[in-house]
């Protein structure tokens, strides 16, 4: 398969969406608020993973995933490591990574809790790597990959968007 016949592929438009509900009023609404807020979501992580190295950086990473998640009512906590405390919990590869970088290395969680009324025994975490173009590391990457490395930062942006 070439080149071409892969963005073919990949470059697939949706002609039309049909949403089907039971409940004609309050079902449509919720259906129709669910959309709303999963494009709006799916645009947040497309722009953020979009960014490029000179503006997605550690330090921007961390400013959106924050923004996101403040005065939020099921968000629990907000911490934020930074490069030392890294250091001091041993997550020595995580904090060598991007040691080098003109914005120091972080690690953001976010302690989210869902519906109350869900069964307690249903628990999961999304996890999602932040790696920006910017690392300060050296370049191990072959000839014509280094143009696609602000990519790396795509899993901590789908789980922004998530939130």
């Amino acid at each position: 398969m070439d080149q071409d016949d892969r963005t073919k592929r990949i470059n697939k438009a949706i002609e039309n969406i049909r949403i089907t509900v039971e409940d004609a009023g309050v079902m449509a609404s919720q259906a129709s608020n669910f959309q709303n807020v999963s494009a709006k979501a799916t645009i947040l992580a497309r722009d953020l993973a979009n960014a490029r190295g000179s503006v997605g950086t550690p330090c921007y990473m961390e400013e959106k995933m924050v923004k996101v998640a403040e005065g939020h009512p099921n968000v629990k906590e907000i911490r934020v490591l930074d490069a030392q405390q890294l250091q001091d919990l041993g997550m020595n590869l995580f904090y060598n990574v991007g040691k080098a970088a003109t914005s120091p290395p972080r690690c953001v969680m976010v302690h989210y809790e869902g519906n109350p009324d869900a069964p307690e025994d249903i628990e999961v975490a999304l996890v999602g790597k932040g790696v920006t173009y910017d690392t300060g590391g050296l370049n191990l990457k072959p000839t014509g990959s280094m143009e696609e490395m602000y990519g790396d930062k795509g899993g901590s942006c789908a789980v922004i968007g998530a939130l």
